[in-house]
Parts: structure tokens; sequence; C-alpha cells
């Protein structure tokens, strides 16, 4: 199920790109799009938490499937008719966004509810490793079928969700639905502030947070450095991402594989470890083949990262607050990667590589404050 959610928000994001870039060709516009993707979960998450933990994850799943469902067969509708427009894009890509938050939330409460914490890292690895097979498959088929066949792409999108909705309707509704209801009245506060309360959750999501601004501050300059000044063909750019995304699947095997026989606490010491040995190779390469050893090894440690930690906060947030805290928590998280866009691009107009410099900075931050969580106490509360 999280293969083909994460599937349809690949495919999205890349076909929004494409059609918005083919309309216009302005960069603008492009970063507006991409822009839409993620600010509903920045924006709307912890409302959206409050939503889950006052009724349940289940049945918010299902509206959020059932609203994309309306949503993509809509934009099937106007783009047979000529009126998928930019501005009709934008309102997509928007509400789209929302229902994804609502989806991506929804699971990360369910999994630990419908899954035994002897089995949680398999099963939260299983599904780290379906998302990563779809970041692989899906922006290679949204951008061809968002030049070939939009309507046809948007009818896809209309279809999985609707075949998700039926599965959620039928597996997990019935397991799911008590969840929440720990509190007569939620609040979006709530989410923050037990994760202000809570040590070992603070230092995972700082340092989380400034992973993401190291990746944000790499993507605003990486395309113009590997073509520009690496000589990598435009055409061949693409593979870079797909290099990136296999690397990460098998990061992520790596971690369910690992997870069990050593402490969710070394396998994310040794992927932060990993992970800016691979911000400091990137910063330093001076060739193509460089780069794609140091993107895959970002990819590596990020899978396994994305397993262990995600697994962790899993097991730490109790069921009560979960929709809350997993919401606040992805709120800020996600807030690191446009600002790590705004740093890169403000920094690389001098000179590219200063926002590398600024990304291996970052990776090497995080990794001092999530070192300073106590072993013992982790080791408790991981398992």
């Amino acid at each position: 199920m999280a293969f083909f959610s994460r599937l349809i928000d690949a495919s999205k994001v890349t076909a929004f790109m494409v059609l918005t870039a083919t309309a216009t060709g302005s960069p603008a516009a492009v970063g507006i799009l991409a822009l839409c993707a993620t600010a509903p979960v920045i924006l709307l998450g912890p409302s959206i938490g409050v939503q889950i933990d006052r009724r349940s994850p289940s049945k918010m799943l299902v509206v959020g499937l059932a609203s994309q469902v309306v949503v993509a067969a809509g934009l099937a509708l106007l783009a047979g008719a000529g009126l998928a427009g930019v501005p009709v894009l934008v309102g997509a890509a928007l509400i789209l966004g929302t229902c994804q938050a609502v989806s991506d939330n929804c699971l990360n409460v369910i999994l630990p509810h419908v899954t035994d914490s002897d089995r949680l890292l398999r099963a939260n690895g299983i599904m780290s490793t379906g998302q990563s097979m779809a970041r692989i498959i899906g922006p290679m088929a949204g951008s061809a079928l968002a030049v070939l066949a939009p309507g046809s792409l948007f009818v896809a999108w209309a279809v999985l969700s609707a075949a998700l909705c039926c599965v959620v309707v039928a597996r997990v509704g019935g397991t799911s639905a008590q969840v929440g209801h720990g509190d007569s009245r939620p609040s979006w506060r709530d989410g923050f502030v037990w994760i202000a309360g809570s040590g070992p959750t603070r230092r995972l999501l700082i340092a989380v947070t400034l992973n993401n601004m190291a990746y944000g501050s790499m993507a605003a300059v990486l395309p113009i450095l590997a073509m520009q000044s690496l000589g990598l063909p435009p055409a061949t750019y693409g593979v870079v991402a797909s290099t990136t995304s296999l690397a990460a699947l098998f990061g992520s095997m790596l971690a369910t594989v690992a997870g069990p026989r050593a402490t969710l606490m070394r396998v994310s010491m040794a992927s932060l470890v990993v992970q800016l040995g691979g911000f400091s190779a990137l910063a330093f390469a001076w060739s193509a083949p460089s780069l794609f050893v140091a993107v895959g090894i970002l990819g590596l440690s990020t899978g396994a990262w994305n397993v262990a930690s995600s697994t962790r906060l899993m097991a730490i947030v109790p069921a009560e607050v979960r929709g809350r805290v997993m919401a606040a928590y992805r709120s800020v998280a996600f807030a690191g990667s446009p600002a790590g866009n705004v740093v890169g691009g403000a920094t690389g107009e001098g000179w590219l590589r200063v926002p590398l410099y600024a990304a291996a900075c970052a990776a090497a931050v995080a990794l001092v404050v999530f070192a300073r969580e106590p072993r013992g106490r982790s080791a408790d509360e991981e398992r």
C-alpha cells in the first residue's frame, strides 16, 4: 500500500513540474509547483494530526484517498478538454499535497498500531523499501506520461487511489478504528509540546531537520554543478536521482536486516557517519564518476537512516498522541528542505561548492546532536 501511495506522490511531483516547464518555461513557476507539494505537510500537518487523533487514522486515510480520486478524475476531465493550465495545476498540487500529507501521517500512525513491537522494524523496513522503489519508478513514469498522455496519467492516479481506498476499508479499517481518542479536546499544539518534553524525540527531530536542510542546500546547486562544472550531459542528469534512489533502496534493506542484530541507535549512528562521508565526498567531487560515488553513498546512508530513525520514533510515541506528534514532527522536519534550498541558492551564487560545504557542516552537527543520546535510555525506548 505504501508503494502505490508513494508512486502516486513521486510521479505527481515530477509530472506537475514537467507540465509547468513545458507550458511556461519559467523556473519560478516550476519552483512554485515544487513548493506546493511540500507546503501542505509543513503548514497543515499539525491540524491533520489533530483530526487523526480525534477521529481515527483509517477513516482519515479513506477521506484522503477518496479526495485524491475526485481531484485526479477532475484533472483527467480538464486535460481532455484542454483546460489543465498552470493555475489548475497549482490548485491540484495543493489539494493533492494535502491528501498526501493525510495519507503519510495516517500510515505512520497505523503501522505501529497493527504491528507487534518486535516486528515493527521489519514492517517499517518493508514499507520504506517499497517507498524507495516507488521513488525510482515514479519520476520516470510521471515525466514520460506527462509528455505523452497527461490525461492517462491522471486517470491512473484516480484508479490507484480508488484501489488503495478499497484496500484500507477491507483490511485496515476495523483494526485501527480506535487508535486515538486519548484526549477529548486535542489541540494542534499538543504534538509540539510532547516533542519538547521528550529528549530522545527532540534530538531525533533536530537531527532529521538538519539532514533535510543539508539535502535542500545540496539540491539547490547539484544540477548546475553536475552539468556545468562536471560536464554531465543534461539528458542523463536524471540518472543521478535514480542512483540516489536505488542506493536508498539497498540502504533501507540493509537497515531492516541489521536492525535485529544491532540496536537501532547503532544503525542510526552508523548511517549518520556514512552520510557525513557522502556529503564530504560530494563537496570535493571533481568528476562525474566521483559525483555518482558520492550520491550513491548518500543514498545508501539515507535509506538506512530513514528506516532506523522512523522506527525509533514509532516505538517512542504513545498511541494516544501519535497522530499529533507524528504530524508536528513531519511539519518541522519537512521545513528543513525549503530552508536548505534558500540557503543553498543564496550562497551558491558566489561559488557552487559553498552550499555543499554547508551541507557537510549541517550533517556533522546532526551527528553530534544525535550522538548525545544516552545509550542506556535509548536502548529501552527503541525496542
